[in-house]
């Protein structure tokens, strides 16, 4: 089951958001990727997304604004640029979710709101 996390930022704000699993999600050998979407009021499901970011297991930490702090604790830090939170942001809901790959298994571990009023 996935964990809720809400987090607030406004439009051309800079942030981060530090995620620590509980319990501890082993994260070595991972594939992670960070989905953020539109959401409509009264409207099941989402729009197109906005921001997508991901980590390929191997490759260098934070080239896409993901970083594995620790991978055995299940510890990383998502960052979230001024162009990202840019001019397609309006008065909304927004829904995001963290997923894990591995070996061909799909795991969602996060997913939340945020609510720009």
């Amino acid at each position: 089951m996935a964990t809720q996390v809400d987090f607030s930022l406004e439009r051309f704000d800079d942030g981060t958001l530090n995620l620590d699993m509980v319990p501890p999600v082993n994260l070595g050998g991972a594939d992670i990727r960070f989905h953020l979407w539109r959401r409509r009021p009264n409207v099941s499901g989402f729009v197109s997304g906005i921001v997508l970011k991901s980590c390929a297991s191997g490759y260098g930490n934070g080239v896409s604004g993901i970083t594995v702090v620790d991978s055995g604790a299940g510890r990383i830090s998502i960052a979230l640029y001024g162009a990202d939170m840019s001019g397609t942001f309006d008065q909304g809901l927004y829904a995001f979710n963290i997923v894990r790959f591995v070996s061909g298994q799909v795991s969602v571990m996060v997913e939340g709101h945020r609510l720009l009023t």
